[in-house]
């Protein structure tokens, strides 16, 4: 599991960079009928993270149940179902779960919770090393009927945030969203953001084409 954390690392450090300082106009855009924007990108990341929170998280604090260091984590079948479905490398389109498709074309900010629950998962992946996760199981958020193991958890929702990311990567490289210079409008959202854009960015002339979209 230790592999998963660097993956993350780099998916907050591109959101920070990539898809924080977007404006609202950009983070509503669409490039086709259809197309998911960035924020239905985001919410759609969001919901099953917070899902999985809620059978993840009882399950840790009785973490002491489950310590055994040398037993391998193994995938149930289920959960290897899943993990190729939201492989980042796939080309393949799939469909999402009606429960979890963005139903508002113009759906509430969720950025930052996006970054803090990225961040949530690493603490989750952390705190799971040394547990025998496969014998740590729960009912799927999707349904009852089908179960997972904590790994398969951790390994579906760090793909599925790459995954997404990706998609949101590409939509902001479009020809066809708005111009940048609209991240001004709402100067005072920015210039809050400066700080984290600039540790993670790693300097000005990066900052710049963040803004301005150079």
């Amino acid at each position: 599991m230790e592999n998963l954390l660097p993956k993350i690392d780099e998916l907050l450090e591109g959101s920070t960079t990539d898809i924080v300082m977007l404006s609202t106009a950009q983070l509503h855009w669409s490039s086709a009928v259809g197309v998911w924007s960035v924020a239905q990108c985001v919410g759609h990341v969001v919901m099953p993270l917070e899902l999985y929170f809620e059978k993840m998280g009882p399950l840790l604090k009785q973490r002491e149940r489950f310590q055994h260091p040398d037993t391998p984590y193994k995938a149930s079948m289920f959960g290897r179902f899943l993990i190729k479905f939201v492989d980042p490398e796939s080309t393949r389109k799939v469909k999402a779960p009606k429960m979890f498709v963005p139903r508002d074309s113009h759906p509430a900010d969720r950025r930052q919770r996006f970054i803090d629950h990225h961040l949530q998962l690493k603490e989750y992946i952390t705190s799971s090393q040394g547990c025998n996760l496969t014998r740590m199981r729960f009912p799927s958020p999707v349904s009852s009927l089908l179960r997972l193991n904590q790994g398969d958890a951790l390994i579906i929702m760090t793909q599925h945030g790459i995954r997404h990311y990706q998609q949101m990567l590409r939509l902001t490289r479009e020809a066809g969203l708005p111009s940048g210079w609209g991240r001004f409008v709402e100067f005072p959202e920015v210039l809050r953001r400066v700080p984290r854009i600039w540790a993670a960015a790693g300097g000005l002339s990066v900052c710049v084409r963040r803004f301005t979209g150079w």
